[in-house]
């Protein structure tokens, strides 16, 4: 199965106009004085990305968001994620243009459902935080957002790789299951904290920085073993300069042949 170009910029276009109405909505009810701090926030959050797959990374910008969803509201929240547009599009060497617009679109899609979860769960019990049906809502509204951004992700990877949807969705499930408890906790703890002092949300950073560590250790396993193996490689070939490179040579091979077989991610690997 070969990427499928004019689907993929469908889908990217679509992804775009939706994350554009759900901003133009935002504008409409947010301040913007807490929107464009906490877009620095989130703009600082993204740089620290975690990769879970060659094409596949997470950023701790769901805590910031969760967080702004219960201290301050949807539409500031929403608007928040606009700070992932300079840090995406700064990279712009190291990733083409159509995937700094389709991650800059699909946050606030993410956001959004976040919201819409976290607001009808209080609704429905008639609660505010804090309450133990807050603590409910959040954890909800943290797994939302995740299922939306996994699966947007997952929607483009299954149109530009050979990778299924639901392949390239369960490659999350096991970030997802550190990701979505933790950003829960953590956000519940800003909140709680902001409502003490704003500054004392500061004291979050070592907790979120703890939760960024156990999300590194998935990939740094990987790591590690492909340096191991290249290590061994290396050592053999320097034996026969004829052969020297051989290996790296029939391994992206090997990883073309497997692309076009279709085979899934963990399988090329």
């Amino acid at each position: 199965m070969r990427a499928n170009w004019g689907a993929l910029h469908w889908y990217i276009t679509s992804v775009f106009l939706a994350g554009l109405m759900v901003l133009g909505w935002a504008t409409t009810t947010a301040a913007w004085m807490p929107a464009l701090a906490l877009a620095a926030a989130v703009g600082i959050s993204e740089r620290f990305l975690v990769a879970v797959r060659d094409d596949l990374s997470v950023s701790l910008t769901n805590i910031v968001v969760l967080t702004a969803i219960v201290i301050v509201g949807t539409g500031e929240a929403i608007l928040a994620t606009l700070g992932v547009v300079p840090v995406f599009f700064g990279m712009a060497r190291n990733q083409r243009i159509l995937r700094g617009i389709f991650n800059s679109s699909q946050l606030p899609l993410s956001a959004v459902a976040a919201a819409g979860v976290y607001v009808a769960v209080l609704s429905v019990a008639d609660s505010a935080f804090p309450s133990a049906h807050s603590l409910l809502a959040i954890a909800l509204a943290a797994l939302a957002y995740a299922l939306v951004n996994y699966a947007l992700v997952a929607g483009a990877i299954s149109l530009s790789t050979p990778d299924r949807f639901w392949t390239t969705l369960l490659t999350a499930v096991r970030p997802m299951l550190v990701q979505v408890p933790s950003s829960a906790a953590l956000s519940a703890l800003a909140a709680l904290l902001w409502l003490q002092s704003p500054w004392a949300v500061l004291f979050i950073a070592v907790p979120v920085l703890v939760a960024r560590y156990a999300l590194t250790t998935f990939n740094q396993v990987d790591s590690a073993y492909d340096e191991l193996v290249r290590g061994f490689v290396t050592a053999i070939e320097m034996k026969d300069e004829y052969t020297r490179g051989h290996s790296e040579r029939v391994s992206r091979l090997s990883e073309l042949v497997a692309e076009d077989l279709g085979l899934p991610y963990d399988q090329r690997r």
